[in-house]
């Protein structure tokens, strides 16, 4: 039921971004602008590419996998 659920998930998203597609190729500024503000590109400043210091990095790792360990454990809650 799982493995179902995110093929249809991602169905959903290829769709999704199919309509932001159709959107942006007939000049819908709206959603241009909504794209660029959510990439964080009309801040005026520049965008942050990342650290490549091993120590942030490694902290970021650690706060992604303890991320990823709620939502299965969210994902088994929700699921009994």
């Amino acid at each position: 039921m799982r493995e179902s659920s995110q093929r249809r998930l991602d169905a959903l998203a290829n769709k999704a971004l199919g309509v932001v597609e159709t959107a942006l190729d007939e000049g819908d500024a709206r959603v241009a602008l909504r794209i660029l503000d959510g990439l964080g590109l009309l801040s005026g400043e520049k965008p942050s590419i990342g650290t490549d210091d091993p120590e942030q990095l490694a902290e970021q790792r650690e706060a992604a996998e303890a991320s990823k360990r709620e939502m299965r454990e969210l994902q088994r809650l929700f699921n009994q």
